[in-house]
């Protein structure tokens, strides 16, 4: 039996996957927006790297941030807010929210 402790990678970012995927889960479900809109949006390769954030595996790149963020400036939605903890808070009734059900809800 062995008594090696495993170190875990601390995150000195500030943030976690887990908030941006809330964060991100609100997001979509505020604007109504499929996994396909967002790879168009973020301006990603595939659909793939939508599905990584949503289940927290992933965040976005600061290019991906950046194109959400342009889209949507007129609604004031800023990269900060999917960073922090409550930034985007669900405004969609809870039984209409496809992506916070699905991804969220079930993780907690």
């Amino acid at each position: 039996m062995s008594n090696v402790v495993k170190k875990e990678k601390k995150n000195t970012s500030g943030f976690t996957p887990e908030t941006v995927k809330e964060n991100m889960c609100h997001f979509m479900d505020n604007e109504n927006l499929s996994i396909a809109n967002m790879q168009m949006i973020a301006g990603t390769a595939t659909v793939q790297a939508v599905y990584y954030w949503m289940k927290g595996e992933r965040v976005p790149s600061i290019d991906a941030f950046y194109s959400i963020c342009t889209a949507f400036c007129s609604k004031k939605v800023h990269i900060e807010d999917f960073l922090k903890e409550d930034g985007i808070p669900l405004r969609v009734d809870k039984k209409n929210a496809k992506w916070t059900n699905l991804y969220c809800e079930n993780s907690k």
